[in-house]
């Protein structure tokens, strides 16, 4: 009895003296920061929606590409290689996008780390040390708090911007090329019969003697032959230097060089290209560019305050720019030869050293145009409304320079009279244009 007594006290202790351990360890996990709980949240993957839509289409055009034949082959080959150019830009564009979240989720990281090591020297150390570092971990864990926010925050973010651009994708038909469409001919098609809403041909203008391809001198007779669609030309092509941009129709309604560095467009062959009825806006500076048999009817480049639109050293042979409106601009050493203006509004515009051989003035008002000297006498404005401002022929040509006079000699002024009055009184009119 005796000893079961005994046990019986030494059992009772053991079990006292456990839980008295435990209720300690359970004191310190709690007001001395005892075992790091807080787990490292992973990074989330950001969905690609609108990138991987755009390599879809790739591969759908590359599997058409493999059975097509002829002009059809050429015009895929051409789409292909443009969405090639644009996947490489949107890739770029996704990693920008993404770029805020991925910060945020390694300064995340950092923070949590920093918070860890700071927790652990503290739960190493006495209490003392516990004591001093209380308030810092405090501060860690408000600081890794606040950045979980902001990965969170900066995720939303992204999957919204690629929703933005899935929908811009849409939008510019990146996603429905119409190669990838099949034409099905209507019945009044099938039938022959011409239908008020079928394009129709051009007009005589349109198709001017000189359509050619490029050729380095400008003395070589071009070859006549009529444009060939061979596909579409848009805005963000102009910044792709290696994309053809030759016998292309522009579909923007708006072009600009705003994107192009210096807004310089040097050396870029646009020739048998369409651009009408396309809005020119922004400053626009072109130099050695070619033009010959480029389509610029009906465009508008209207005048920029403070700049002017300067096209050097360019090759316009054979292009149009018939009912096109052109203000501020100066054509400088070009080669003009065979253009067509019927009907274009000329404002401000100056010729300098160019050639204007077989030139094409049907009704056009060149009263707002100055030619320099040498043009005068070689160039044909019979044709024109009214010829040149600076054309001795013309009627509001510049007068002669007047013969230097005496002095003139100010009058004196008045004191009955305000100042005001006297300033305006010696004050000239500037004579008309």
């Amino acid at each position: 009895m005796q000893a079961a007594l005994e046990i019986s006290f030494y059992v009772l202790a053991a079990v006292f003296a456990i839980g008295v351990l435990m209720v300690l360890v359970l004191v310190k996990d709690v007001f001395f920061h005892g075992r790091f709980t807080a787990m490292l949240p992973a990074v989330k993957r950001v969905p690609t929606t609108s990138l991987e839509a755009v390599r879809g289409v790739l591969k759908e055009l590359k599997s058409a590409y493999a059975t097509a034949r002829g002009p059809e082959r050429d015009t895929i080959a051409y789409e292909i290689k443009h969405l090639e150019h644009r996947i490489s830009t949107l890739e770029d564009k996704t990693y920008i996008d993404q770029s805020d979240y991925y910060d945020a989720a390694k300064a995340r990281e950092k923070a949590w780390r920093e918070w860890r090591a700071l927790h652990e020297e503290a739960r190493q150390g006495g209490y003392r040390k516990r004591r001093e570092l209380r308030t810092l971990l405090d501060e860690k864990k408000a600081a890794y708090r606040q950045l979980e926010r902001e990965v969170d925050e900066e995720f939303h973010r992204a999957v919204a911007r690629d929703s933005l651009t899935l929908e811009e994708l849409r939008s510019q038909g990146v996603l429905d090329p119409g190669v990838l469409r099949p034409e099905e001919p209507t019945a009044a098609a099938a039938s022959g019969v011409a239908q008020p809403g079928d394009a129709q041909p051009p007009p005589e203008e349109a198709t001017p003697a000189g359509w050619g391809q490029r050729a380095s001198n400008w003395s070589t007779p071009l070859p006549v032959y009529p444009p060939a669609a061979s596909g579409q030309l848009r805005q963000t092509d102009m910044a792709l230097p290696d994309l053809p941009k030759t016998e292309r129709t522009y579909t923007d309604p708006t072009f600009s060089l705003s994107e192009l560095q210096n807004g310089l467009m040097s050396g870029v062959d646009l020739s048998l290209s369409s651009f009408a009825e396309v809005a020119f806006v922004g400053v626009h500076r072109y130099q050695d560019c070619t033009f010959i048999g480029t389509d610029l009817r009906r465009i508008e480049l209207n005048r920029v305050e403070g700049a002017l639109h300067v096209f050097q050293e360019c090759d316009f042979r054979g292009a149009s720019f018939a009912q096109s409106t052109l203000s501020g601009v100066v054509f400088r050493r070009c080669n003009l030869a065979n253009t067509h203006w019927r009907g274009a509004r000329l404002d401000r515009v100056k010729l300098e050293q160019c050639r204007l051989d077989d030139i094409h003035w049907e009704g056009v008002d060149l009263g707002r145009c100055i030619v320099s000297e040498d043009m005068l006498a070689g160039a044909d404005y019979s044709q024109a409304g009214r010829p040149p401002h600076n054309d001795p022929a013309a009627e509001g040509a510049p007068a002669p320079a007047a013969q230097p006079g005496p002095p003139r000699q100010e009058p004196v002024p008045d004191s009955r009279r305000p100042v005001a009055d006297t300033a305006q009184e010696g004050r000239t009119q500037p004579a008309s244009p």
